[in-house]
């Protein structure tokens, strides 16, 4: 059921739980620019989303990289984005990896990592609460995924 949701707790409990992992691989896990906002969303559902996507962010990105985590309401909507310098996406297996059980092409004699379910259960579970994950993947490496929800205040569901 949606509810009115704080996303600053619930990304930073999400960050404070990722942050070891980050850390240990030698990646920087931080929050950038952010504004609270109240999001029509299921907390539970909000912070899996954010677990998968920080964990694939670690995943993929080299020791040394960064991975930033910003929020910013705009209008009736409240976008968060997990940004990484990682290996990036090639662009046609962009919309593909929101596909169940789909792995991005690896290397020869390099092994897939996880089982391809994350994030199309995180798109299925943002589409539930009535908004969307996208990602955007420039040439060059590195990957940001935007989730975008509705805003839950008064000032918003009076439009």
């Amino acid at each position: 059921m949606l509810q009115p949701v704080a996303t600053c707790p619930v990304i930073d409990e999400v960050i404070e739980r990722m942050m070891p992992i980050a850390a240990a691989k030698g990646v920087e896990l931080r929050k950038g620019p952010w504004s609270p906002a109240l999001a029509a969303a299921d907390p539970r559902r909000l912070a899996q989303i954010f677990q998968n996507l920080i964990s694939n962010a670690i995943k993929f990105t080299p020791g040394g990289g960064r991975i930033v985590v910003t929020c910013a309401r705009r209008g009736g909507l409240v976008g968060i984005e997990v940004s990484d310098t990682g290996v990036g996406i090639e662009p046609d297996s962009l919309e593909r990896i929101f596909e169940e059980f789909y792995q991005v092409p690896r290397a020869e004699g390099e092994e897939a990592m996880g089982t391809g379910l994350g994030l199309a259960l995180s798109r299925r579970l943002a589409r539930a609460m009535g908004g969307d994950l996208t990602v955007r993947s420039p040439a060059g490496g590195g990957s940001s995924f935007r989730l975008v929800l509705r805003t839950a205040d008064r000032e918003s569901s009076n439009r």
